[in-house]
């Protein structure tokens, strides 16, 4: 994925999954282009949201 499909993704999330055990949270939204995409994020000790994972499709287990 294109750094601007991953930020498009992330900014129009509408599907958000709580972190898992390492603190992983998934979001899933759309690329510009429509289909829906995989956000993996961790926020960093500094606050800051660090993408780590990026895939498209999303999923089915996340489009619930």
């Amino acid at each position: 994925m294109d750094d601007e499909d991953i930020r498009h993704a992330y900014r129009n999330a509408i599907i958000a999954h709580i972190p898992d055990d390492e603190g992983l949270i998934v979001l899933v939204g759309p690329i510009e282009s429509g289909p829906m995409a995989e956000i993996g994020y961790l926020i960093s000790s500094g606050n800051v949201h660090v993408i780590v994972h990026a895939m498209t499709p999303a999923r089915p287990k996340y489009l619930r």
